[in-house]
């Protein structure tokens, strides 16, 4: 199975999420995980979290998910391929832990 980077429909994907992140707003991410339906989500996850160990989150866009986990007392670094969702992320909270990646092979 090949470098599924190397793809057309990668690549594609990739730059539509810098797109979409390049239109979004940090502030508009994090109300959206107020709303209840990302609340029972988040709910879901929480009992497999570590409280004590690292969690990755991968494609970690805005960072608003990580911002929530990170304010309930989980230690938490942010991955995503598309670096302007990180760089506006950081902007808006620069305590958080991000790095630019790839879950297909992470740095």
């Amino acid at each position: 199975m090949g470098d599924p980077s190397h793809s057309g429909r990668y690549e594609g994907t990739r730059q539509a999420w810098e797109e979409i992140w390049s239109k979004a707003s940090v502030e508009a991410e994090c109300q959206s995980v107020t709303y209840t339906r990302s609340k029972e989500a988040i709910e879901t996850y929480l009992p497999y979290l570590s409280r004590e160990g690292l969690i990755l989150e991968a494609g970690c866009g805005l960072g608003a998910v990580l911002m929530t986990l990170r304010d309930m007392g989980l230690h938490m670094i942010g991955l995503d391929y598309a670096e302007n969702a990180l760089h506006a992320a950081h902007a808006y909270d620069p305590s958080l832990v991000l790095q630019v990646g790839d879950v297909h092979a992470l740095p």
